[in-house]
């Protein structure tokens, strides 16, 4: 019995490739996401230590100047929040163009992979049916040679 060979197997591993390729990109645009929401906690955790440090500062009494350095600081640490908070939104973008090339990758690997499937289980089919036609055949011809035979 001949084994079933896929013609198109090397597009099929091709599209394999570029599946996996696509799953790299789409965790390390994950990656990217979480990385720039951690940060923007850390910055909120300062900002909060920072803003508990200037009430704590009031409480006692402040000069102008080191009131000023701590608006200052405060002011710098938000304007940074709202950067990250853009590059977040910029970050989740990309992750979803990934995760959408990532699944067109998906269907085109798995159109291939059900036209495999589907090939191979109508060759064994062929074959079978081929197979099953030769015994037919050799049984009527030991049929019509036993007829022969005996007239």
């Amino acid at each position: 019995m001949k084994k079933y060979t896929f013609k198109l197997e090397s597009v099929f591993r091709y599209r394999k490739f570029l599946e996996k390729i696509a799953k790299i990109k789409v965790s390390s645009a994950r990656y990217e996401v979480v990385k720039c929401k951690d940060q923007i906690e850390m910055l909120k955790k300062q900002h909060n230590e920072i803003v508990k440090a200037l009430t704590d500062q009031l409480s006692s009494g402040v000069d102008s100047d080191q009131y000023q350095n701590y608006t200052k600081y405060i002011l710098g640490i938000d304007s940074m929040m709202e950067f990250k908070n853009n590059n977040l939104l910029n970050f989740i973008k990309k992750m979803v163009e990934k995760q959408k090339e990532l699944e067109a990758q998906s269907i085109k690997k798995k159109t291939i992979q059900t036209l495999k499937e589907n090939r191979k289980i109508q060759y064994y089919k062929d074959l079978s049916e081929k197979i099953q036609k030769e015994a037919d055949d050799a049984i009527l011809l030991r049929k019509a040679k036993n007829n022969i035979e005996r007239q």
